[in-house]
């Protein structure tokens, strides 16, 4: 413990800490005095009424594969009756995750699968289908009907809108007052005692709004509130800024800085100890995950997980373009696309997680057909030249005041 302290002391400071005062111009605030006719919201609910509709929505599963061939099979087993999550899983190798794409509409599908997707009753299953991603295969879970919404549906929603825009009129009515005074030299507690707006206050508190006792201090929760407290000066006042959520606005003095100390080892030690445990625990991580990859390259992956009681994940193809990183970090995705087909990855996620991946598939980006490359080649090419051509008409038009006969260019295009 002593070692590692001495050794990394200089991490072992305490926060900094600050004393502030904020005079908070909070529309919410203002909200609370103001009134609402019921004739200013009938006009807002005539404005948006056209887009006060909800559309229809379906709880879907999904079995992604990429050749018509699994999808057949798949379908075949589906059609005699077998759970749709167990095919996923014998056949596709997708567990509950992998196919469970939640709430969907229309316009959240691809819109190859949209129609048939739609047309399917509540617990019935579609027929593979096609699309840029693969072959598809639909279980309908669940069906949320498409619905609009009357007046009484939105009437409260849209009189806490209006009270927020007034409470947002009323604070940006006395941002000139606010600001005359600052530059004539008034304190806040001044401004706030003529203004009648709120003044907060805090003592020896850090970035995050927690006080020297390790207790957050409620009123000063605003991250941009405090983040301009951390960026000004002893007893220099900030800038008029927003709140969060737009909702207002604000303007601080930093009254008293507390800066960082450094600890003694008595105060470092329980964060020592944390540190320190924490460490042995990726190095012994670490160390079992090479074994494992000497384990996988004379075995496989789905028997040494077994053996050792392990969590095997497989996930979707994705490609280098848009990869999914919610299950992947993204260095070892940019592994991934380096690397051989069956080859074994070792990657550690910072100091928290050691990842252990094989390459299951490299499924090329156009097939074997080439014609594909081709014509993707060809649609680059042409999309290129419309883009030079029109761009050089357009510098002719601005800098020589010379007309052009758009019909001709669309001939060269």
């Amino acid at each position: 413990i002593n070692e590692y302290f001495k050794k990394n002391i200089e991490d072992f400071k305490t926060k900094e800490f600050r004393d502030v005062e904020t005079l908070l111009l909070d529309a919410k605030k203002f909200a609370e005095n103001t009134t609402i006719t019921e004739d200013e919201i009938q006009i807002l609910y005539e404005e948006r009424k056209e887009s006060l509709i909800k559309p229809e929505r379906r709880y879907l599963k999904q079995i992604l594969v990429q050749e018509e061939d699994a999808a057949k099979k798949i379908a075949l087993q589906l059609e005699k009756g077998t759970n749709f999550s167990n095919v996923a899983k014998e056949l596709a190798s997708l567990d509950e995750s992998d196919i469970d794409l939640g709430w969907n509409t229309k316009t959240e599908l691809p819109e190859e699968v949209t129609e048939e997707v739609f047309k399917v009753k509540k617990n019935k299953i579609t027929k593979p289908i096609q699309s840029s991603f693969g072959w598809h295969i639909f279980l309908v879970l669940d069906i949320e009907a498409r619905k609009e919404f009357t007046y009484e549906d939105v009437r409260n929603k849209f009189r806490n809108e209006l009270l927020i825009e007034k409470g947002k009129e009323a604070v940006f009515d006395l941002q000139d007052e606010v600001e005359d005074s600052l530059a004539g030299g008034e304190s806040l507690l001044e401004i706030s005692q003529k203004l009648e707006v709120k003044l907060i206050e805090a003592k020896k508190i850090d970035n995050e709004g927690t006080d020297i006792n390790g207790k957050k201090n409620l009123e000063f929760q605003d991250a941009r509130i405090l983040r301009a407290v951390f960026n000004q000066k002893e007893n220099e006042e900030g800038n008029l800024i927003d709140i969060d959520d737009d909702n207002g606005l604000a303007v601080s003095i930093v009254k008293k800085i507390y800066p960082p100390r450094q600890m003694s080892i008595e105060e470092a030690r329980p964060i020592v100890v944390s540190e320190l445990k924490k460490n042995s625990r990726f190095q012994k991580a670490l160390e079992f995950a090479k074994k494992l990859k000497l384990e996988i390259e004379s075995n496989s992956i789905e028997n040494v997980t077994s053996k050792y009681n392990l969590e095997l994940k497989g996930v979707a193809p994705f490609n280098r373009i848009r990869p999914d990183d919610s299950e992947l970090p993204l260095p070892l995705i940019d592994k991934i696309f380096t690397s051989k087909l069956s080859e074994i990855l070792i990657h550690n996620r910072s100091d928290q997680e050691v990842i252990v991946s094989q390459v299951e598939e490299i499924i090329n980006a156009y097939g074997k057909d080439k014609s594909d490359m081709k014509a993707f080649n060809k649609r680059i090419e042409d999309d290129m030249s419309v883009d030079l051509l029109s761009q050089f008409s357009e510098v002719l038009r601005k800098k020589y005041k010379i007309s052009i006969n758009d019909d001709v260019i669309d001939q060269l295009n």
